[in-house]
Order: structure tokens, then sequence, then C-alpha cells
């Protein structure tokens, strides 16, 4: 059961971040990410992000484009504890988000953005497509708002039109839904 190993990685990683209260460092994520913890920092969330995006490509494969209709119990529990790791974690996601733009897509004009770049994004997309309509999290979700999605959307088409945007067919997954449209840039 893939889905289910997705959904509780991604439950893990939402723990560690918990835990280790990198939630309230959120004001302060800017200056971490300028202090030796930088590498720690980018590479937890790229994880989260990756396994966001691996999560939503399983649910994709098990025909499911929101959580709000899953039906076996086990899945709905662990669903819902993600729901509230969410609502915990929004404020480090969302600084998380911000620096990531800032720090990987800021400097487009002079080097090349690929697939993982995607990925990010695609992370960032399913948490909004998979956990949309489920209880407690719009709250949450209107803290990780448009804005920041339209402003990575923004860098990734600077980055098409800068041609450093390095993406090939073969990069884009098969289970990719046409909405995340920044994997098609490039077609």
């Amino acid at each position: 059961m893939e889905l289910k190993n997705s959904i509780i990685q991604v439950k893990n990683s939402l723990i560690k971040i918990k835990y280790d209260n990198l939630h309230q460092i959120s004001s302060g994520i800017e200056e971490d990410l300028l202090k030796k913890n930088r590498v720690d920092i980018l590479k937890r969330g790229q994880k989260l992000f990756n396994e966001f995006y691996q999560l939503g490509i399983e649910a994709r494969k098990e025909n499911l484009e929101n959580f709000k209709d899953v039906q076996v119990s086990e899945l709905k529990t662990l669903i819902k504890e993600v729901v509230q790791l969410i609502v915990d974690d929004k404020d480090w996601i969302l600084a998380f988000i911000c620096c990531y733009l800032d720090f990987s897509l800021e400097f487009s004009e002079f080097e090349s953005v690929g697939k993982d770049v995607l990925e990010i994004r695609s992370g960032y997309q399913f948490i909004f497509d998979l956990f949309k309509e489920c209880d407690d999290i719009e709250p949450a979700l209107k803290t990780l708002n448009d804005e920041i999605r339209n402003d990575f959307d923004k860098k990734l088409k600077c980055s098409k039109e800068c041609e450093t945007l390095v993406i090939d067919k073969n990069d884009i997954p098969n289970n990719i839904p046409k909405s995340h449209s920044w994997w098609f840039l490039n077609q």
C-alpha cells in the first residue's frame, strides 16, 4: 500500500518539524538560512515537499484527487493526523517556501532550474489539491495562499524565458495533473 506509506512519510516529517520546534522559528527562518543551519533547513524542507509530491503521485495512481473521499478508516485517521500537523506547522511551511523561492529561484537568470524545483512546486500544490476539503484545514490553506503560488509560477516562467528551465519530456511524471502547468512550460 504505497499511498499509506507516503502518508506516513509526510506525517513523520511534519512531526519532526513540529518537535524540533522549527515551526516556531518561522519569523527567523530567513536569518537561519543565512547561518550554519541553512543547509539543514533547506534539506528538511525539500525532503518534506518531495514527500508531498510523492504523496500526490501515489494518490493520482489510486484515482484520488482529494482526501475528503477516502473511506478506509486507517487512511482517514492518518490523513486527519497530517491535516493537524499541516495546521500546526503552517508558519514553518510558509516561511520555508518563501525562502526556498528566494534561495533557489532568485538566480534563475544565471543557473538552470530543473526537475527538483518542479517537484517542490508540485508538492506545494498537492497540499492544496489533496487536503483542501478536509476538516479544519481551511484557515491553514489561507495562510499558504495564492500569492505564494503565483510568485512561484512567475519565477518558473521567468526561468523559461531566460532559457534556464531545464526539463525534458521524459522528466514529466505520468501521473502529474495537467493543472500542474509548470511541468509543461517547455512544451
